[in-house]
């Protein structure tokens, strides 16, 4: 480990843990791990989501359609996805960005921002077809469909961040 990832290690059990909760060795060495930090952060992404959806599913939607400006009506999950995605899209930049991919000044942050916005639209696009037929034709419930959706999108995303959005360059 370089003496600058000591020194980070340092200040995080110092200021973090030390006072709170006294965690052994490995498991600061597991928390360093890049799959496990995407997991920690996309888990709390991934429920804030959840939250927002059955919140806007059951009570700004009270499950009726929406009519946009009288030009579009939007089904109420699919309102809630959209709803829920205009949300955890920026928790979840801050979340790869800083926490997990180490991203920093010598990155572009707008170069980044426009690659997770291309890979979470993958995202978006994959989400709503699945939530279509999950909803619409096998007649699953909204809420824990969106769950499944979420599960089965989650690989897809993790390698977009790590091969596409915050790749290092080689220079």
């Amino acid at each position: 480990m370089s003496k600058k990832g000591v020194v980070k290690l340092s200040l995080i059990k110092f200021f973090v843990f030390s006072k709170f909760v006294p965690l052994p060795e490995k498991l600061y060495v597991i928390l360093r791990d890049q799959r496990s930090k995407y997991l920690f952060w996309g888990s709390f992404n991934v429920l804030l989501s959840w939250a927002l959806y059955f919140v806007s599913f059951h009570f700004i939607t009270q499950k009726q359609n929406i009519n946009v400006l009288g030009l579009v009506t939007i089904s109420p999950h699919i309102f809630s996805l959209l709803f829920s995605f205009a949300i955890t899209f920026f928790t979840g930049f801050f979340f790869n960005y800083f926490m997990v991919f180490h991203a920093n000044g010598n990155h572009d942050l707008g170069k980044r921002l426009w690659r997770y916005f291309v890979s979470n639209m993958g995202s978006l696009v994959m989400n709503y077809l699945l939530l279509k037929v999950l909803v619409e034709i096998l007649h699953f419930y909204p809420t824990p469909s969106q769950i499944i959706c979420t599960a089965i999108i989650t690989i897809y995303s993790f390698l977009m961040q790590k091969y596409f959005t915050f790749r290092r360059s080689n220079s």
